[in-house]
């Protein structure tokens, strides 16, 4: 299946296919045969910095299932977060093709990549990337709100499952960091994604509240059967996956997670601020709004639509969210 404009179409309905294969515009694609919900096949991906031009990803196949929580290591500088987010749809590679919930990326528009990614993606980051004038509610709910499907009944019970009822009406301000990162897992689930992708997710935390916060992430995406890929250097986390992966010289290598484990155990600690991935973190706006950032790398990926005076989704002193409060994410389309 691939996107064509503003539509969803399989290969066969744009060669002219029967009724059966054709979807109105914007509705989900149908679950995929197989229970596979990312493929990444023969994917590479180069960054120019300076006179020359860095590989971050080289060729590079991933195949996730449904329910699977594959573990992805390796160096800062090599391609971790670059796999996250060509995977996400945040990123476009430079050849190569990626399937999303059985969706192939590649002629996706913006509107439809954000759309994607607000009903198939969920995201969780180092920083948390929470709205700060939001409350933890309405950040939960953004992704359904922007999707058109508010549902404050089932961000109610996924604040529940999080532990975070009680804080509900507080602002990310308010909140201790583990408090935030549970809000960011909630929202990442809150529509109920085929796959998390979870860079550093206990990066910028101590060890006891990282614990909570995986212990938080692999219940749920368990429970739902959701596909879980994280990129990290947390041994803790690696311990929780059903496979681990090396990201070295842009290209993946098979690992095992008890060996991994026992590695990166002699190397780094769990918790604390961790060294950082290929690249700046994406933001909620990425995730959620119409952006492309594949012209907007300078080597550091740092510069990004969707943050930012003018960018696509988080203009500066915006109003018109959930509250009105002004200096908010307005939203997208």
């Amino acid at each position: 299946m691939v996107c064509a404009g503003e539509r969803w179409c399989t290969t066969q309905d744009m060669r002219g296919g029967g009724d059966d294969d054709r979807h109105r515009a914007g509705s989900p694609p149908p679950p995929r045969p197989d229970d596979t919900v990312v493929e990444l096949t023969g994917v590479s991906k180069r960054y120019r910095q300076g006179d020359s031009d860095v590989v971050a990803l080289d060729a590079v196949d991933l195949h996730v299932r449904r329910g699977e929580i594959v573990g992805v290591v390796g160096r800062s500088g090599s391609g971790k977060s670059t796999l996250l987010h060509v995977a996400g749809g945040l990123d476009r590679p430079d050849s190569g093709r990626v399937v999303v919930a059985g969706v192939d990326l590649a002629g996706c528009s913006l509107r439809m990549l954000a759309r994607i990614r607000r009903r198939h993606i969920g995201f969780v980051f180092q920083f948390f990337q929470l709205v700060p004038g939001l409350t933890v509610r309405e950040n939960v709910g953004l992704p359904l709100s922007l999707d058109g499907r508010a549902d404050p009944a089932r961000v109610d019970r996924i604040l529940d499952q999080v532990g975070l009822r009680a804080q509900a009406r507080r602002l990310p301000s308010e909140l201790s960091g583990g408090q935030m990162q549970r809000v960011a897992v909630a929202r990442a689930l809150a529509a109920g994604p085929d796959v998390v992708l979870a860079d550093e997710p206990t990066g910028n935390l101590d060890s006891a509240t990282a614990a909570t916060v995986l212990d938080l992430l692999t219940d749920q995406v368990r429970s739902a059967g959701t596909a879980l890929v994280v990129v990290t250097h947390d041994p803790a986390a690696v311990a929780r996956a059903d496979r681990v992966l090396t990201v070295r010289d842009g290209r993946l290598h098979d690992g095992d997670p008890e060996s991994t484990t026992a590695r990166l155990s002699g190397t780094s600690t769990a918790g604390g601020p961790q060294a950082g991935g290929d690249g700046g973190p994406p933001t909620a706006a990425d995730a959620l709004a119409p952006t492309d950032t594949a012209h907007e790398h300078t080597g550091t990926k740092s510069a990004r639509m969707g943050t930012g005076t003018g960018g696509a989704g988080v203009p500066d002193g915006a109003s018109g969210t959930p509250s009105g409060r002004e200096g908010t994410w307005a939203g997208a389309p």
